[in-house]
């Protein structure tokens, strides 16, 4: 897909137009930033974040999340409670870890 897993978010937000062209984002400045309220589990709501150190993903609903892996995985659907990737180089199923943070965006 072109784009590590913080430039997929960011890329979704902008063409939304949620965020300004401008706006600009690590995996970790999102858990960081006060424009986003730390939440559990239990609250998830679609556009919702999902974070873990180093990692973003958008929620999208239905216990799944979107996420830009790496070059080898590209762009996938995963179950947030069991994450796994399919790694298209050397054809066989990661398990990434869990996420550790829940993040609901304050501007919408």
């Amino acid at each position: 897909t072109g784009a590590d897993c913080s430039g997929g978010v960011v890329g979704l937000l902008r063409h939304a137009g949620v965020v300004s062209n401008r706006f600009d984002l690590s995996a970790d400045g999102f858990a960081g930033s006060s424009s986003y309220r730390h939440i559990s589990r239990a609250e998830l709501l679609p556009g919702d974040l999902l974070h873990k150190p180093g990692h973003i993903g958008l929620y999208a609903g239905g216990g799944c999340g979107v996420e830009w892996m790496g070059g080898a995985y590209g762009c996938q659907l995963t179950n947030v409670d069991a994450r796994r990737g399919w790694d298209f180089v050397k054809h066989r199923t990661s398990k990434p870890g869990a996420w550790t943070t829940f993040l609901h965006p304050t501007y919408y």
